[in-house]
């Protein structure tokens, strides 16, 4: 399906977003979290009414068990790179995270995948109060700072191209792992992993069930 069916700021913002989910498991992957980053898509679908649609596949090595669980001790990261999906596209569009978990596809399966990590460490509610008012104030230090403006420069779109055998857009990943040498990114990071230790110490105010 072409692009050209929808506005640039449209296709921008749900590059945004899969950034976010990108620079989360990059800076996860250096922390030795993860293994980082297979690829990035973007596409249309008729059956939801022609919404663009994206999605961030991590690089899994094939040693690797692709349905193992999320530990304990790496919860804040994931936490915090599930959130980054809204909170880049938050950004661009200067908007309220909730507006992006409630409003599209794509946000409403982020919030899904953190509440199924929520009630599996039986975490409650009070603890997904608290991880709401940290993701708002990280949004707020990142628009304020202008911890993204890394990205203002670039023309998104053109750095897709069409993989016919999926009939989906893929992104130059080449091109934003560069981005990673610049100084305006380290900042980025820098309060990134800021954000994982504001998660990391609110977990341990709460009673949580490890052996899970």
């Amino acid at each position: 399906m072409e692009l050209d069916r929808y506005s640039p700021e449209e296709v921008e913002r749900v590059i945004y977003h899969e950034l976010g989910h990108y620079y989360g498991l990059e800076i996860n992957k250096s922390e030795d979290i993860c293994y980082g980053t297979h690829k990035v898509r973007v596409w249309g679908t008729v059956e939801s009414q022609y919404e663009l649609l994206g999605d961030t596949i991590p690089f899994i090595p094939e040693d690797v068990d692709p349905k193992r669980k999320v530990k304990f001790k790496d919860l804040s990261y994931y936490f915090a790179r599930t959130a980054m999906g809204c909170i880049f596209q938050c950004y661009y569009q200067n908007s309220d995270i909730n507006e992006c978990y409630n409003q599209n596809r794509n946000g409403s399966e982020d919030i899904q995948q953190r509440q199924g990590q929520i009630d599996r460490f039986r975490l409650g509610y009070d603890f997904r109060d608290t991880l709401n008012k940290l993701e708002e104030h990280f949004l707020e230090k990142l628009i304020e700072e202008k911890l993204i403006n890394f990205l203002d420069k670039i023309d998104l779109a053109s750095e897709l191209s069409l993989n016919t055998e999926s009939n989906k857009y893929e992104l130059n990943l080449e091109l934003f792992w560069g981005l990673m040498e610049s100084p305006k990114f380290e900042k980025f990071k820098s309060a990134y992993l800021s954000f994982v230790e504001q998660i990391d110490e609110a977990l341990r105010n709460y009673k949580v069930d490890k052996s899970k």
